[in-house]
């Protein structure tokens, strides 16, 4: 494993192994994991990258404080789609 030291703030996000496995969803959760990894939007979070162990998959993905986000209803939503 390589460490990098930066001075970027980012999401940690935990994923036990055995509730992923029991759910059924491992092979959904690599496509989503490998497909978010290489999408470049500006709607949809970064995945940096992911490590794991033997009991949890950690994924590392941009972090979005509530306070930036502005606040929208869904009408405001659907306007800006069409």
């Amino acid at each position: 494993m390589v460490l990098v030291q930066s001075n970027h703030i980012v999401a940690l996000k935990v994923l036990f192994k055995s509730q992923l496995q029991q759910s059924q969803v491992v092979h959904q959760l690599r496509r989503e994991v490998e497909i978010q990894s290489h999408l470049r939007h500006p709607h949809i979070l970064r995945l940096y990258g992911y490590f794991y162990d033997q009991v949890c998959l950690f994924l590392l993905s941009v972090l979005i404080l509530w306070k930036s986000f502005k606040m929208r209803t869904p009408i405001n939503i659907l306007c800006e789609i069409t």
